[in-house]
C-alpha cells in the first residue's frame, strides 16, 4: 500500500528556511565569539584590512569595510569579554530554539517564543545604542521565526 505524499506548504518551507538561517547564524556567532576571544584587536583589524584591501583601494569610503574596521578597533579589554559572552549566550539560545522547534514538541513552541521574545527585546534595546545593521538583520530574522513559529504552532496544535 502506497502512502500519500505529504504536501509542504509555503509557510512550512519559509519556516524551515528561517530555522536553517537561524542555525547558521548561531554557528557563525560561536565562530565569531571564539575569534574575538583568541585574537587581539590589531590582529582582527589586520585581517579585515587584508580581506577588504582591494575594496578599500577602489573605494576608501566603502561603508561595510569601514564599519568592520571601526568595529574591530573597538574590541579591546573587557569589551572583548562582553562580546564573547554575548555571542556565546545568543548562539546557545538560537541553537536551542532551532533544535526545540525542529522537534515539534508542544513545549518547544512556548520555550522558543519566550526566548525569542526576550532576545528581540534585548536586540531592540541594543539598537538604540548602536544602530548596527547586524542587529537589524538579527531582529528581522528573529521576528520572522517568532511569527512563523506561532503560525506553525497553530497549524499543528490549534489553539491548545
Amino acid at each position: 500500500m502506497m502512502l500519500p505524499k505529504k504536501t509542504i506548504s509555503t509557510i512550512d518551507r519559509l519556516y524551515f528556511i528561517n530555522l536553517l538561517i537561524k542555525a547558521f547564524y548561531g554557528i557563525s556567532e560561536i565562530i565569531l565569539s571564539i575569534i574575538v576571544l583568541i585574537f587581539d584587536s590589531s590582529s582582527i583589524t589586520g585581517s579585515i584590512k587584508y580581506i577588504y584591501n582591494s575594496e578599500l583601494i577602489e573605494d576608501p569610503h566603502d561603508p561595510v569595510a569601514n564599519y568592520l574596521l571601526s568595529l574591530s578597533k573597538s574590541l579591546t579589554g573587557t569589551i572583548r569579554i562582553y562580546v564573547f559572552i554575548f555571542f556565546i549566550l545568543h548562539a546557545a539560545a538560537n541553537l536551542f530554539v532551532v533544535w526545540a522547534l525542529v522537534k515539534k514538541r508542544i513545549w518547544a513552541y512556548y520555550s522558543a517564543m519566550c526566548v525569542l521574545g526576550g532576545t528581540i527585546t534585548y536586540q531592540i534595546f541594543l539598537l538604540f545604542g548602536s544602530q548596527s545593521i547586524l542587529i537589524i538583520i538579527a531582529i528581522v530574522v528573529d521576528v520572522l521565526v517568532f511569527f512563523l513559529s506561532l503560525i506553525e504552532f497553530r497549524m499543528n496544535y490549534g489553539s491548545y
